[in-house]
């Protein structure tokens, strides 16, 4: 499976735009800039649309970097945007953009700007456009949930894998699920998303039953764990996709953060399967640490390029979450593993993950072909 999943993603960006390959303008490759403004950072994706000699397209990226803003934070409590903190996307996106236009070489009417959709319907959100707006000279595009699962699968998965396949994407600002489904209603393509909480979210609402049960994060995180398992039996039910489909796409954070702690010894490797075990092992490391961040097992990295991957990661995993928050993490994927029936699939966390969305809206703004199902 591991192989064929491989030489399937290895073709996947070539037929993202408008349902497959198209033919080729001559000269040289054309170039845009993605940057995502989102709930815990900024980030920029630079792609490449290339001519191949068997006239079609080749979609590449080329550069992605994420600079860390809290612009999300308290977002899931008060649900405003921090007036200081909006000051200092601002501030970044600025900065992406001179990147993007003075160091990379891409073309100033290339360069397009994205809210991710963990921030709509914030208190603030239109002041933010506004003032990036302001700021760049650039028009920004909110995208929905629906717009971001689509851009991801594009991205990350060929048509006919997606057709047996489904999606999760556990952000820290909203968790989105998403299946492709060929007969939809009335035969037509049709793609199922559901959108409900993310990391941040998951984290309030343990620290709010924690100070209404009077007992520690941890014990208040198995609880509220215990209901996601029956809230993603539920998504189950009402589409059974979720459950009975063998191939799973997981990106996001958390997920991020288990394949780091949980095999490191896989930190060079583009595609790691995640499996309900590792989502076990991934809890317990965490409830076993404590108050401390856990720490991983480099005893079974054996190639020095490997384990400096691996300590990389492990340093940028630890600077960006809280233990408690990794826990919030760890119980969002025990509800989907347990309530999906993760066991005994094939799921996958692709590294290209986090860009994906953001690199698809690029390719679809400098081309002008919306991205669409089939």
């Amino acid at each position: 499976m591991r192989q064929l999943y491989r030489a399937a993603l290895a073709v996947a960006a070539v037929a993202l735009l408008a349902g497959g390959a198209s033919a080729a303008d001559p000269g040289a490759p054309r170039v845009a800039a993605g940057i995502e403004i989102g709930h815990r950072g900024c980030r920029i994706a630079v792609v490449a649309v290339e001519p191949t000699p068997w006239k079609s397209t080749d979609v590449r990226v080329r550069y992605e970097k994420t600079v860390f803003t809290p612009l999300g934070t308290g977002l899931a409590e008060t649900g405003k945007l921090n007036d200081d903190d909006v000051k200092k996307t601002v501030a970044e996106v600025v900065r992406l953009c001179e990147l993007a236009s003075t160091e990379l070489g891409v073309p100033d009417e290339q360069i397009h700007i994205a809210t991710a959709a963990s921030l709509d319907g914030a208190t603030g959100l239109s002041e933010l456009c506004a003032a990036v707006r302001a700021a760049t000279k650039r028009p920004v595009t909110n995208v929905t949930a629906a717009r971001e699962v689509l851009y991801g699968m594009r991205q990350l998965m060929p048509a006919e894998y997606m057709k047996g396949a489904w999606y999760a994407d556990l952000g820290s600002g909203k968790l989105k699920l998403g299946t492709y489904v060929a007969g939809g209603r009335a035969a037509f393509p049709e793609l199922r998303t559901t959108e409900t909480d993310g990391l941040a979210g998951t984290y309030a609402r343990i620290a709010a039953h924690a100070a209404k049960i009077g007992k520690p994060f941890a014990e208040a995180a198995s609880a509220v764990g215990d209901e996601l398992v029956k809230e993603f039996e539920r998504e189950a039910r009402v589409n059974p996709a979720l459950a009975n489909r063998t191939d799973v796409i997981l990106t996001g954070g958390a997920v991020w953060a288990l394949v780091t702690l949980v095999k490191p010894e896989e930190a060079t490797a583009a595609y790691v399967k995640v499996t309900a075990a590792d989502i076990v092992a991934f809890e317990k490391a965490l409830r076993a640490a404590g108050d401390k961040f856990p720490a991983a097992d480099l005893s079974r990295v054996k190639w020095e390029v490997v384990r400096k991957a691996a300590e990389h990661d492990l340093a940028a995993v630890r600077d960006r979450f809280t233990v408690e928050q990794l826990l919030a993490g760890a119980q969002l994927l025990r509800g989907m593993s347990e309530g999906l029936k993760l066991s005994g699939k094939d799921a996958y966390f692709p590294r290209n993950g986090g860009a994906a969305w953001i690199a698809t809206f690029a390719v679809e703004q400098l081309t002008g072909k919306p991205v669409v199902l089939n």
